[in-house]
């Protein structure tokens, strides 16, 4: 049955024999789990994805090995702890993957501690996670070590016990022989997070601003959630916002009001005052057909609707655009903290001009637009009452003065969420003297800063940063990005002895090791979460905790290596736990 394979023609040539399967098979293992198409359903499918798995983890601990700083990034989702790495060595070479995943570990700071140490295990273990393997699975004890010794900052969300167990890594706790994380100097909260935080904060402080949030799209008798929870009722939307005149040309079907973020309460904001006339004809047509409680809440929905309450949401919808941006910006894993201070002065710079100097009115936004479509005056019976909204002559002038006050109201309480959210003495604002787009004014405090947390001399420090950083801004003109401007440099000067030792750069690179390997960001977590649910979805969530993470393993991080070199490296580790050695044919 297997004369034509060519395993088979090789032994029976005399050839050097590989017990593997060919890479063309590994290959397809790794396009199926990539396309999400269902595998390890057998056997033979288990084991070439282990391999994979296996290939990838013995390349990652080859970096880590090396590595002069390690970052973890953790988040906890339907009962899964995953965790997520960046090392960094000493010639600034980044590595980031994804650590691993422990299932049902338990809630509270000590069990997510005692689940992290078992991810950092398997993550510096050979051949663990398969019990048919020839090969014995081992712990590699100054791997083991080692990465717990360069472990020195940890990323993770605001919640309690995230918080908690960080701060028990570096610990003695009940259970532990030695400390988990015994130099870790950063617990990390979440930027984006903490973005999110800048603007909901102060709208709930508002009982007015709080008011028009609620009716415009998240609480329950907002017309954006009927919308979204009825499909009859988004077909009789979407057709009167195709025929009603909008400031936009693309007419939407739905506004996205769901409740678990404030950025998803941001879309359904913006939607309704861009198909403010849609969304009122939808309602009246409820009114008119409908008798139960959906009726109820589209009258209330349009006997509460007033001129001033549109502009005002208008307005929020402006400051909920503003905020959103600074969150995108920081809703990612690469997010470079050096250019973190200047992301904030910038947001804070844009909400002032628009609600203090009064921009809002002539940039464009949602407040102009609403302005043009209350100059426009429609008219509307809700049973025996007759209402107007917008005039011929615009928006009145007090109306504009109240809204805006209240704005200049929120701007105040946004700057000082800002300033609790992002405050000037933490550690990632003092990576800002390694941003190359503009000249510091004090660069002294950072760098001082960054020296005592890292235990560096300043003096040193600040030499050597004066001396280098006119040569990166001269690199980051054609470079633009700050990291890469720093390795460029730091390479040129070590190119030869003579700059070596005129220009010497060792106390200036481990500052820069450590500013490559901070997070400031734990979204990297989340989006693979995301992307776990499209490769491994929930049909497949009864699958072996072990065979889960080793997917995910294989999806998440495939791209991170030459390709080539992790075949080559799986078939190897198959030859070595599954392969069966054949017997060469002796010559006549």
């Amino acid at each position: 049955r297997h004369q034509k394979q060519a395993q088979h023609r090789e032994a029976a040539c005399g050839q050097k024999v590989v017990c593997a399967p060919a890479a063309d098979v590994f290959e397809k293992i790794v396009s199926d789990i990539q396309n999400g198409t269902p595998t390890c359903s057998s056997r033979k499918e288990s084991q070439l994805t282990w391999c994979l798995a296996e290939a990838l983890k013995t390349m990652d601990q080859g970096v880590l090995a090396k590595c002069d700083a390690i970052s973890l990034f953790r988040d906890e989702r339907d009962g899964r702890i995953a965790i997520r790495f960046r090392a960094v060595t000493k010639d600034l070479h980044v590595l980031s993957g994804f650590l691993g995943q422990e299932q049902f570990a338990g809630t509270g700071g000590h069990a997510l501690t005692i689940a992290t140490e078992n991810v950092m295990k398997r993550a510096c273990s050979r051949f663990s996670g398969r019990h048919d393997s020839k090969q014995k699975s081992f712990l590699k004890k100054s791997l083991f070590w080692h990465f717990k010794s360069k472990l020195f900052s940890v990323t993770t969300d605001s919640a309690a016990d995230e918080v908690l167990s960080s701060e028990l890594m570096r610990t003695k706790m009940t259970g532990f022989q030695e400390l988990l994380a015994p130099n870790l100097r950063w617990v990390v909260r979440d930027k984006a997070h903490g973005s999110r935080r800048i603007t909901s904060r102060p709208w709930h402080s508002d009982e007015f601003l709080n008011e028009v949030l609620q009716f415009m799209a998240g609480g329950p008798a907002s017309i954006a959630r009927l919308v979204h929870y009825s499909p009859e009722v988004k077909r009789i939307f979407q057709q009167f916002a195709s025929t009603s005149e909008s400031a936009v040309l693309k007419a939407v079907s739905n506004f996205r009001a769901a409740q678990h973020r404030f950025d998803s309460q941001a879309k359904p904001l913006g939607r309704t005052c861009l198909f403010l006339h849609a969304c009122v004809r939808t309602a009246l047509h409820l009114i008119r057909v409908r008798s139960d409680n959906v009726m109820r809440k589209a009258q209330n929905f349009l006997l509460w609707l007033n001129e001033e309450r549109a502009l005002q949401a208008a307005m929020l919808a402006d400051a909920a655009d503003t905020s959103l941006r600074l969150t995108r910006r920081m809703d990612s894993e690469e997010l470079d903290t050096a250019a973190l201070q200047a992301e904030v002065a910038s947001y804070r710079s844009e909400i002032r001009a628009l609600f203090v100097e009064g921009k809002c009115w002539t940039s464009f936004g949602y407040t102009k637009s609403m302005c043009e479509s209350l100059s426009t005056p429609i008219v509307f019976q809700i049973g025996s009452k007759s209402r107007s909204l917008g005039t011929a002559a615009g928006v009145d002038n007090d109306v504009r003065q109240r809204c805006l006050g209240r704005m200049r109201a929120w701007v105040r309480l946004a700057e000082s969420a800002l300033e609790a959210e992002f405050p000037a003495f933490e550690i990632a604002q003092s990576f800002s003297v390694f941003d190359l787009r503009g000249e510091h004014r004090n660069p002294g405090d950072c760098l001082e800063r960054i020296a005592k947390s890292c235990q560096l001399d300043f003096q040193i420090l600040l030499d050597q940063w004066q001396d280098v950083s006119p040569r990166a801004r001269a690199e980051f003109t054609s470079l633009s990005s700050n990291k890469e401007a720093w390795k460029a440099v730091l390479q040129k000067l070590g190119q030869h002895n003579v700059t070596r030792k005129n220009h010497p750069t060792d106390v200036l690179t481990e500052a820069l090791v450590q500013y490559f390997a901070f997070g400031g960001s734990s979204s990297g977590v989340e989006q693979n979460f995301s992307k776990a649910a499209w490769n491994f979805h929930c049909r497949r969530r009864s699958a072996l905790p072990q065979t889960e993470e080793m997917a995910l393993k294989v999806c998440l991080d495939f791209t991170n290596h030459d390709s080539t070199k992790v075949i080559t490296l799986a078939r190897k580790v198959w030859a070595m736990c599954f392969g069966r050695p054949r017997k060469r044919l002796k010559s006549r």
